[in-house]
């Protein structure tokens, strides 16, 4: 029993996946963005209240963690506003989830980490779009990358600009063929602000 049942090389338990829909996913996903979110906030107002004190360091031990818990819950925040979008979308879609997925999620009652390689499949689902959806989210983002560009330093404004032809050709291809699906990650429905959540940081 020693030698086979902790070895990596013989054990496929920590690979197993499991699906799990939309709709299940929806209501565990929209606390954990309000939970985030107000993580988020805390350490922000933490860092603006360590920065506020002359006697502390700007790269004190302090300060650096509370800037690393804004990004870390920051990406949290973000990630949930997407899946959130995402399961509400599509409330039959089965998606597939490795352990760690099922523990981010907290589907059950049970707390603490699980094994550094177990599974997680989160980061490769990807969400279909046709082009008519996209065509007024396009328009957009064109408008602020503008906006953007005005405002930016000269050695900027390149890449601003590659970003406005790329987006400008891909309107034009979704006015061509609005029933053409395409497949975005989260980071292409995060750069076109699709999810209702990702504005609620602004309100």
């Amino acid at each position: 029993m020693v030698y086979f049942e902790k070895n990596r090389s013989y054990v496929n338990r920590h690979s197993l996946t499991f699906t799990h829909t939309g709709e299940e996913l929806l209501a565990k996903t929209q606390l954990l963005h309000r939970q985030f979110r107000e993580k988020e906030l805390a350490a922000r107002n933490l860092t603006a209240d360590l920065l506020k004190d002359p006697q502390i360091h700007h790269e004190d031990k302090r300060v650096v963690a509370a800037k690393d818990d804004i990004l870390e819950y920051g990406k949290n925040r973000e990630q949930c506003a997407v899946w959130a979008h995402e399961f509400e979308r599509t409330p039959e879609r089965e998606f597939s989830l490795g352990i760690k997925d099922v523990a981010f999620f907290c589907l059950f009652p049970m707390n603490g980490p699980v094994p550094y390689d177990a599974a997680a499949k989160r980061g490769e689902w990807k969400f279909t779009y046709k082009g008519s959806d996209l065509s007024v989210p396009l328009l957009a983002k064109i408008s602020s990358l503008v906006d953007e560009r005005s405002e930016a330093e000269k050695d900027d404004r390149a890449v601003i600009d590659e970003e406005i032809v790329e987006n400008s050709l891909l309107m034009e291809e979704f006015k061509r063929n609005p029933e053409k699906e395409v497949l975005f990650s989260l980071g292409d429905v995060v750069y076109l602000n699709l999810a209702p959540l990702l504005k609620a940081k602004d309100e």
